[in-house]
C-alpha cells in the first residue's frame, strides 16, 4: 500500500495521425495493406511521441488504417460505420511496430504534484503486435461485426524491469 500513487487528476490530450499505403489486390479478394501513424500524447499521466505501422494481409482487408491495439478508445463499431461492408466474410492477419520516446509516464515517474514512488525509466519503448481479426458484414440476420485477437511484446519501461511485458486481448465489436 505504501507504493501506491496518491488520487490527482489525471489529464491526457492524445492525437494520432494514420495514412493507407494499399500494398496490393487481386480479384479473388486478397489484399495487404500498409498503414504507418505518428502520434503525440501531452498530459500529467503520459507524455510521449511515438511513430510506427501495421502491416495486414489477407481476404477483404477493410480499407481503414486500424489495428486492434489495447489503449484508450480501441478500434471497433466506429470503423465499421465508416465503410462500406457488404455481406461479405473477411479476414486478416497483421503485424505491428511501434517506437515512442518517453518524456513522462506517471506510473513510473510517481505523482506530478506530491512527493511519491518513483523508477528510473527507459527513454524510449518499442511495441510488437501481431493479430488476426475476423469480420462478417451485414445480413438480414445481424449487424456487422468483428472478432480479434492480438498479442503484444513491449520493451522494457524501467531500469531494473525483469523483462518484457506481454499481453494479449480479445475483441468482440458490431455496429448498430
Amino acid at each position: 500500500m505504501g507504493n501506491q500513487l496518491k488520487n490527482e487528476p489525471g489529464i491526457i490530450l492524445f492525437y494520432e495521425r494514420r495514412w493507407k499505403v494499399p500494398l496490393w489486390k487481386n480479384d479473388s479478394g486478397f489484399n495487404a495493406l500498409l498503414a504507418p501513424h505518428a502520434n503525440l500524447s501531452l498530459g500529467n499521466v503520459f507524455t510521449y511521441a511515438g511513430a510506427g505501422f501495421a502491416l495486414r494481409v489477407g481476404r477483404n482487408v477493410p480499407d481503414d488504417s486500424a489495428v486492434p491495439r489495447v489503449q484508450p478508445g480501441m478500434f471497433g463499431a466506429a470503423d465499421m460505420r465508416n465503410q462500406d461492408m457488404d455481406a461479405r466474410f473477411g479476414w486478416y492477419a497483421y503485424v505491428a511496430v511501434e517506437g515512442c520516446a518517453v518524456a513522462r509516464n506517471i506510473f513510473l515517474d510517481g505523482n506530478s504534484f506530491r512527493d511519491s514512488h518513483s523508477v528510473d525509466k527507459q527513454a524510449f519503448v518499442g511495441d510488437v503486435s501481431v493479430g488476426f481479426v475476423t469480420q462478417f458484414g451485414p445480413s438480414s440476420a445481424v449487424h456487422p461485426f468483428r472478432i480479434s485477437y492480438s498479442f503484444t511484446w513491449r520493451s522494457t519501461e524501467f531500469h531494473g524491469q525483469d523483462g518484457m511485458d506481454k499481453y494479449g486481448s480479445i475483441t468482440i465489436a458490431t455496429s448498430y
